[in-house]
């Protein structure tokens, strides 16, 4: 502000501050809508999809294991020596 004043850029620096107080105001108000959207759509899919959700859960666990064992067995396969 005091550099602003100095300046000749009072309202400038005041519609800044507004801007920032209207933009941590939407944020505060943001949280609490999306955590009720959340539990009021979200939760039901949630619990629709329980099954396909497993099967990808382990799906990607066996897809993570192979590529861990596979990139751990690359040196030894190629021969390269640490």
């Amino acid at each position: 502000m005091t550099y602003a004043l100095a300046h000749g850029t009072i309202q400038w620096c005041l519609l800044l501050s507004t801007l920032f107080a209207a933009g941590m105001t939407f944020t505060v108000a943001l949280f609490p809508l999306t955590a009720v959207f959340a539990r009021t759509w979200l939760l039901p899919l949630i619990l629709r999809t329980e099954m396909i959700r497993n099967r990808l859960a382990v799906g990607l666990v066996t897809f993570a294991a192979i590529t861990v064992i596979g990139l751990g067995g690359w040196p030894l396969m190629m021969g390269v020596n640490g």
